[in-house]
Order: C-alpha cells, then sequence, then structure tokens
C-alpha cells in the first residue's frame, strides 16, 4: 500500500443535494487507492460490514452531512486506527 497506509474502503451514506457532485469531491480526497461503497438507505446497519472490499484493512463508516472536509479528511480518519510506529504517515 502507499505510503505505508492501510487498504480503505469508505462506507459513505449522504442523503444531501446533489450527490454525484458530491460523491466527486469525496473521491478526490488524499487517501491513496481507496474504494467508495454507498448503500442504498434501506441497506440494514448490521449487514454494512459485508460491503467491505475483500482485499481492505480498514473500513470507515461516513455519515456525510455535506460540510466541507480537508483533503486529508481520510488520513485523520484513519490514522488512529494505526499503531504509533505508523500514525505519521
Amino acid at each position: 500500500m502507499d505510503e505505508g497506509l492501510p487498504r480503505l474502503t469508505l462506507v459513505w451514506m449522504y442523503e444531501g443535494d446533489d450527490a454525484a457532485e458530491r460523491r466527486k469531491v469525496i473521491a478526490a480526497l488524499d487517501y491513496p487507492g481507496f474504494e467508495i461503497v454507498s448503500p442504498d438507505s434501506g441497506y440494514p446497519m448490521d449487514q454494512l460490514a459485508d460491503l467491505m472490499a475483500i482485499d481492505s484493512e480498514v473500513c470507515v463508516f461516513w455519515s456525510d452531512d455535506g460540510k466541507p472536509v480537508g483533503a486529508d479528511f481520510l488520513r485523520l480518519m484513519v490514522r488512529p486506527l494505526l499503531g504509533s510506529d505508523q500514525a505519521s504517515t
């Protein structure tokens, strides 16, 4: 994985305006090779982990409220999940 970051699946839930445009913003975040999965609003909460890509090491569940996020948003979300020796990436 690039820069020592774990392979990431982002389970992205968004019900705001212009989801296609927002998805473009999310896809451009500074995190190498992550996958975005968007479940239907009726998808069972207890089965969301089933959407995670088989080769992913980390899964982040994000109920996106449409507020601006920095390009490093995903890195900041993953950092606490890494061991202290990897947290500097």
